[in-house]
């Protein structure tokens, strides 16, 4: 129905594809495929569940690569900076004005000249 009723735009809206399954055996096979094809990992969702944003619960979960030891690599990053975002969704903290950065801009050397 979503399909019929909505125009897909490559990188605004997509529906995207779904499987549905039940066996542990069925889903670790989806995942290995994801994390072959550089797919940063799958969701499982309840399909009775109803979306409720910025809210987390266990009708839907992801399953990223990064969350499986072994399947991740180490980055050395420095803070650039960072950014003022929404604060509703945020528990704790103090007034400090870092305290309100929710999103922090990453650099990362690509290639050390070792003579230089």
């Amino acid at each position: 129905m979503l399909q019929r009723s909505l125009k897909s735009t490559r990188g605004k809206i997509e529906v995207v594809e779904h499987k549905e399954m039940s066996k542990y055996d069925e889903i670790a096979l989806e995942f290995q495929q994801s994390i072959d094809k550089n797919i940063e990992g799958i969701m499982l969702k309840d399909p009775s569940s109803a979306y409720v944003p910025k809210t987390r619960g266990n009708n839907w979960l992801k399953l990223k690569g990064e969350y499986v030891e072994g399947l991740t690599d180490s980055l050395d990053l420095v803070i650039l900076g960072g950014y003022f975002g929404d604060m509703s969704y945020r528990i704790g903290g103090t007034n400090h004005w870092t305290d309100r950065i929710t999103t922090f801009l990453l650099g990362l050397i690509q290639n050390i000249d070792p003579v230089n």
